[in-house]
């Protein structure tokens, strides 16, 4: 999704896209000259190899076609639940996790650079991620029990850490930052924690065979859906207020969890069937009632905005929020989230056909493509460019709609 806590690199990456194409020409210089060096002393060549390694961060490329990759950085792990904020984006920082031989371990890179500005000292075989504006928070697996943290945002530096004692050895299966806490989720059982301390405010449990969704906040009530139910839960206490029985829940495919997010005062809820399809539904928290259901595709990734409801499977469909009539459908594929900015749903093809491609939310018709790696991840989009973590464990940030003018990077 658009990041919310943007503080203005609109307004100044203009001038910053200008510097950046300046230092990618004096990059490029001093490659061309660092080659015809190599060419009389192989030690400068070691010598290079070794300072891009240690350095993590790549320089500015332009490709062909006139489109810029910012910057790029490699050893990049993709989101483990392929959330649609991943990378996570908080101001000028960028969070995410960065793999080598030791293990996995989170990194905080400068929006604008792509440098490391730090890394956590500790190191973990698996991991989710979620952050505020204040602190990064880490679910890890360092043996088979798994552990949670909270790192600070601005050195890294470890606040807190406690034993998850919900599930010492099960996965979790989702894990987000509400306005109540940050909380998780594994098959049979929810918990949220206190962000300043770590301890467990409650914990929710559910029938043993239950794989939750992940949890969303709307007027101040914690709402969940298993395969059958729709749960609404008291955010300061966890006490379950009211549930209700969703439709055609008894084709639902157990081992996929559904999805389900809060929009225009309404949630919407998809799940797969057993056999083939799934079905999309829009309930009215506040009286309870199922507003629509609509048979669909075997849903991957839901998303909306204002006015309509997205639902990527082999092909990507708008709805419309208020009816849930169908508007349009277009042969995407896919299995990454979306995003949105000024009218435009921005995807990811994981098969590298188009890379990034942008559509008209109203019609659902390509309007921008760029030709870059493939990836099954999202693209979190901060102003006017775009982070996207690859298949190749590379991530970029692309400077979105832009074309080469006197050397400067501008917008269409």
């Amino acid at each position: 999704m658009n990041d919310p806590h943007d503080n203005g690199l609109d307004r100044i990456w203009p001038r910053v896209s200008a510097e950046i194409e300046s230092e990618r020409r004096k990059a490029v210089r001093q490659q061309k000259a660092l080659r015809r060096t190599v060419i009389g002393g192989g030690a400068l060549a070691t010598m290079g190899l070794v300072w891009a390694v240690v350095a993590r961060t790549w320089l500015p490329v332009a490709d062909e076609r006139g489109v810029s990759d910012s910057w790029q950085l490699a050893d990049v792990s993709l989101s483990a639940d392929n959330r649609s904020e991943y990378p996570l984006v908080r101001g000028q920082r960028i969070f995410a996790v960065h793999h080598g031989d030791g293990g996995q371990h989170v990194v905080c890179i400068g929006k604008l650079t792509g440098s490391i500005l730090w890394e956590s000292e500790s190191q973990f075989r698996e991991c989710r991620l979620a952050a505020d504006e204040r602190r990064v928070y880490v679910l890890r697996a360092d043996s088979p029990e798994w552990q949670c943290a909270a790192l600070d945002a601005t050195s890294g530096k470890l606040l807190w850490s406690r034993a998850d004692e919900f599930s010492a050895t099960q996965p979790p299966l989702t894990f987000t930052v509400l306005r109540a806490g940050v909380c998780s989720t594994r098959k049979g059982g929810l918990v949220l924690r206190n962000c300043e301390t770590g301890e467990p405010k409650w914990r929710t449990p559910f029938n043993s065979n239950e794989i939750l969704s992940t949890p969303v906040e709307h007027g101040g009530v914690v709402f969940t859906a298993s395969r059958s139910k729709l749960y609404a839960l008291n955010s300061g206490t966890g006490e379950r207020l009211w549930s209700r029985v969703l439709e055609n829940n008894s084709a639902a495919f157990a081992p996929f969890p559904p999805l389900l997010k809060a929009s225009a005062g309404k949630l919407l809820v998809a799940f797969r069937r057993a056999v083939a399809g799934g079905v999309l539904q829009c309930v009215d928290p506040n009286t309870r009632e199922i507003l629509w259901a609509r048979e669909t595709s075997a849903p991957i990734n839901l998303d909306a905005d204002a006015e309509h409801v997205y639902l990527r499977s082999q092909a990507l469909g708008a709805y419309d929020v208020r009816t849930g009539a169908l508007l349009w459908t277009a042969k995407v594929g896919g299995c990454g989230p979306l995003a949105f900015q000024d009218g435009r749903v921005y995807l990811a093809d994981p098969k590298g056909r188009y890379g990034l491609l942008a559509l008209d939310a109203r019609v659902g018709k390509p309007v921008w493509h760029y030709s870059t790696v493939a990836s099954c991840g999202g693209i979190v989009i901060s102003g006017k460019v775009g982070f996207v973590s690859g298949v190749d464990g590379r991530l970029r940030a692309v400077v979105l709609d832009s074309e080469k003018k006197r050397g400067v990077w501008q917008y269409l």
